[in-house]
């Protein structure tokens, strides 16, 4: 009996010595504020710029990421039980930013996006939604307050469509239809169009708002990331003759169910 006693105390002894509980806060250097959705190790920080998570005592890194900062990897030392560490990340540039979102992009096989054109008297919206061999576009236009728009699904390799909100119809000859009608432009295309329009520095308003500035035009892009550290949205600002066009992308990847009950 004393024997199993001392058995069971040396492996919970050994459990405290080979795991820690880590905890880490990460923040701009430059605002010295917070930064969320920061992997620390894969684990996200949250709204505080926390992550805490178990970790082995003795592992000898951490690595740090998130898009709009430079990765950081850190040397640790043995801590049993407990370890702290405060983090500063620099902001990264704007070639570094940009590499960053585009990786990202090029990632994502299942999502939704809008895309939004606007200019005085004029508004085009294109939405797709990708969710394996199931899609989903719409393409909506307003000119001078007139709208139209044409809705395509395609699920269960069956093709419908939906013209200016009338009722849904199905398709006849579905792949005759599809070669014609169906516009697919991937996520990772939309984003490179709205990174290629600005080439010139970048500022951080806050670790999820970040501006690229054009050098030699009025373009202005802003990149919102969310709290889970990933792009949101992408507003594009172009002022030609005191006429302001904005285009915007707003990126989902959790309701990327395709289906006929779509609005």
């Amino acid at each position: 009996m004393k024997r199993s006693l001392i058995t069971v105390f040396a492996i919970v002894v050994l459990l405290f010595l080979i795991f820690n509980v880590t905890e880490v806060q990460v923040f701009d250097e430059n605002l010295n504020v917070a930064i969320s959705g920061v992997k620390v190790n894969n684990f996200l920080t949250n709204e505080e710029g926390i992550a805490k998570f178990l970790d082995f005592s003795f592992s000898p890194f951490l690595t740090l990421e998130r898009i709009g900062y430079e990765t950081t990897k850190l040397k640790t030392h043995f801590n049993p039980l407990y370890r702290q560490l405060k983090v500063g990340l620099s902001e990264a540039d704007a070639q570094y930013i940009k590499s960053q979102v585009t990786n990202w992009a090029n990632g994502i096989s299942n999502y939704r996006y809008e895309l939004t054109t606007k200019r005085q008297n004029y508004s085009y919206k294109f939405v797709q939604v990708i969710d394996g061999k199931n899609k989903y576009t719409k393409t909506e236009t307003e000119e001078n307050g007139k709208v139209s728009s044409t809705e395509i699904f395609v699920i269960s390799d069956k093709v419908y469509t939906r013209i200016n909100g009338g009722e849904v119809q199905a398709v006849e000859n579905p792949e005759d239809y599809i070669a014609n009608n169906l516009i697919l432009i991937p996520l990772s295309d939309v984003i490179d169009e709205f990174l290629n329009s600005v080439d010139g520095s970048v500022k951080f308003s806050t670790p999820n708002n970040i501006q690229f500035l054009s050098n030699d035009s009025n373009n202005k892009l802003t990149l919102i990331i969310s709290s889970l550290g990933i792009p949101s949205e992408l507003l594009l600002e172009t002022e030609s003759n005191q006429i302001l066009e904005e285009a915007s992308l707003k990126i989902d990847l959790e309701n990327t169910k395709v289906s006929l009950d779509e609005k």
